[in-house]
């Protein structure tokens, strides 16, 4: 079974890494207490970053800790039916990094009944735990939190619609059963719209704000909840909006 996990993650995420083995202490795991390597990550943003302050931090943090999660748990349920248990994955991660995942034996299983619900409610408590470990090493805001939770998830669907070839309608209940099920349907959602040569395109739009602009280097994100609706419903329809995978 996690065999075919590797298989559809690389026909849909070609060179994301995984390893059919235990996480190691030099992997990121909630088996153990992660305050060092966490506090390795934070203190590469802050040299990186020094004025963009502690919500940009922590928010970068977060993003990379949940990034991988998010997708596996998508693919393991939408790909291969299946409920993946998340408090055993591993994470490689390096300087200002988090990619690789280390998948041990029995963590990927048949699963009856309501697979989103069993699954969001493993990537709930994957959240939870993990809030707490970042905490000890810089505040992060748990509305902040769930907010970039749910974007992650959107950017990923909206990543995965055309090789799962699920229409606008299909990918739009799939998004809604999601949020529902992790209860995150007032923290970010899909819209349509329609471009210029009057194809309808499912758009991110978000009500978190990822702070990204808080870096010197840094602007509003295409899908900054700050921009006014017309500049955003404009620089989403040039740009797609489909690459919100990117960490």
């Amino acid at each position: 079974m996690s065999s075919l996990l590797v298989q559809q993650l690389a026909g849909i995420y070609p060179g994301l890494q995984i390893t059919l083995d235990e996480p190691r202490p030099e992997h990121l795991s909630l088996q153990q207490d992660n305050s060092r390597s966490l506090q390795r990550l934070l203190e590469h943003e802050m040299q990186q970053h020094p004025r963009a302050g502690r919500l940009y931090w922590s928010a970068r943090c977060w993003n990379l800790l949940l990034w991988q999660p998010v997708l596996v748990s998508l693919v393991a349920v939408q790909g291969l039916q299946c409920q993946l248990k998340l408090d055993q994955l591993g994470q490689q991660f390096g300087e200002g990094w988090v990619a690789g995942i280390v998948l041990p034996p029995g963590a990927l299983e048949e699963s009856s009944g309501e697979l989103i619900q069993h699954q969001a409610a493993e990537l709930e408590q994957f959240a939870e735990a993990w809030l707490v470990q970042l905490n000890r090493v810089v505040r992060m805001n748990p509305a902040l939190a769930r907010g970039l939770l749910a974007d992650r998830l959107l950017g990923l669907l909206l990543h995965f619609q055309s090789a799962w070839g699920m229409n606008n309608t299909a990918l739009q209940a799939l998004a809604t059963h999601w949020l529902q099920a992790l209860k995150l349907e007032k923290t970010s959602r899909l819209v349509t719209g329609v471009t210029t040569r009057g194809r309808e395109e499912l758009l991110l739009e978000r009500k978190t704000c990822c702070q990204h602009y808080r870096r010197d280097d840094g602007e509003l994100c295409l899908t900054c909840p700050r921009l006014q609706p017309q500049d955003k419903q404009q620089r989403l329809l040039q740009e797609k909006a489909i690459h919100y995978v990117a960490t």
